[in-house]
């Protein structure tokens, strides 16, 4: 059958016009025609302010960023367009279809073909009069927005090595830049490339049947037969699967939001405009917002058992059950100023012990218990009443 497509698909292809082969090659990389337009105008405003038009010799910094950001969000918007996992039933329709790994995707491609060679080519060439600088940054910048995007697709589609390894290299590009930085890329791209087609080839055999019954199944659903049973059994029945995150990918997400904040600093030279109190500032900031977030996952969805004053007046000022879901937040919390403390005394520079105050906090908010779900079904929560049941239930059928 896959054979039979691909034969088809070929005819079709030598059954076109040129004209139309040539439209349909290049709707797989160019952006939709209005943009393409008004980046045109832009540029052309731009460069005429800035002494570059026509092809003037003054370089201007605001006309090369112009150019650099074009680059990053058409590789943004190129990993995006065509991606299966956006689109569940594009996914679940390829199942179904004769398509293979080895064959086209009907929409478009989601790796890179000729023709973003040819789009990155014009985005070189309007970056002149430093076209041997541009031919190094505009396709890094690109790849740089392109593989993140896939980087990112790659942690939800729990491919978590896939994922942290391309966002990790990301650092190295951003680190090397010259033409180490564009190597790297391309190594990286290669990669991406080689992980897609064996997360594409292992979607697209799995049993569409076995792929249904492992779907989220919520209260009132017709999935498997299960209807709204009421209150108080309707949140005792079968719900969404509740988000969680392993040992291993909290320590790895925790290390890579700190490798980032490093090269973030040595890219930018923010160190030189910061003194050490507010270099650590961040790391504490962003640890705090995490352990609130971390709270308030907990906490908004499961009402506490009694109130402050069912506590005062019972003496029972402690409920382990339900407060066991502080100890992260806090622990979230206080980690980073610990991490700065051991830094300082051991005479570590910023650069290495922010970093290290940002992980230790993010890796307290993100791996430690209790996991929501054992929390939802074991902790010493009340049920909604129905008023507020029915409210959360209309919000998670939106949804």
């Amino acid at each position: 059958m896959n054979k039979r497509a691909a034969a088809m698909r070929t005819s079709r292809r030598r059954s076109m016009s040129p004209l139309r082969k040539a439209a349909s090659w290049w709707r797989d990389a160019a952006p939709p025609g209005l943009l393409v337009v008004g980046w045109f105008l832009i540029y052309a405003s731009m460069a005429w302010r800035g002494g570059l038009w026509p092809l003037g010799l003054v370089d201007r910094s605001h006309v090369r960023a112009f150019v650099l950001g074009s680059a990053s969000v058409l590789g943004v918007f190129r990993a995006l367009r065509w991606h299966p996992s956006l689109r569940p039933g594009y996914l679940a329709w390829l199942r179904a279809t004769p398509c293979g790994p080895g064959l086209p995707l009907p929409l478009g491609p989601v790796l890179l073909t000729s023709a973003d060679a040819v789009v990155v080519a014009i985005l070189v060439a309007a970056s002149v009069p430093n076209p041997a600088t541009a031919l190094v940054e505009v396709p890094m910048a690109f790849l740089a927005g392109y593989l993140g995007v896939l980087g990112c697709l790659f942690l939800v589609s729990r491919e978590e090595v896939a994922g942290f390894l391309l966002l990790c290299g990301l650092g190295l590009v951003a680190l090397a830049r010259d033409w180490i930085g564009l190597i790297i890329a391309a190594v990286l791209y290669a990669f991406a490339a080689w992980r897609f087609g064996r997360w594409l080839s292992a979607r697209l055999q799995s049993d569409s049947l076995c792929a249904g019954l492992q779907q989220p199944v919520l209260p009132g659903s017709s999935a498997l037969g299960i209807n709204d049973l009421g209150w108080p059994l309707a949140p005792l029945s079968p719900k969404r699967r509740y988000p969680s995150i392993s040992l291993a990918g909290g320590v790895a997400a925790a290390g890579l939001a700190a490798f980032w904040w490093c090269v973030f600093a040595m890219w930018t030279g923010l160190r030189g405009s910061l003194n050490d109190g507010q270099f650590y500032l961040v790391a504490y900031a962003a640890s705090g917002l995490a352990a609130f977030v971390r709270f308030l996952t907990y906490f908004i969805p499961h009402k506490a058992p009694t109130t402050l004053e069912g506590r005062l007046s019972s003496g029972n000022l402690l409920v382990p059950g339900y407060d066991q879901i502080l100890l992260a937040p806090i622990l979230a919390a206080a980690a980073p100023l610990g991490a700065s403390q051991i830094a300082a005394a051991v005479r570590a520079d910023p650069e290495i012990g922010s970093p290290a105050a940002l992980f230790a906090g993010l890796a307290c908010a993100l791996v430690l218990g209790p996991r929501l779900e054992t929390f939802a079904l074991t902790g010493s929560h009340t049920l909604r009443s129905p008023e507020e049941y029915d409210e959360r239930l209309e919000a998670s059928l939106d949804s």
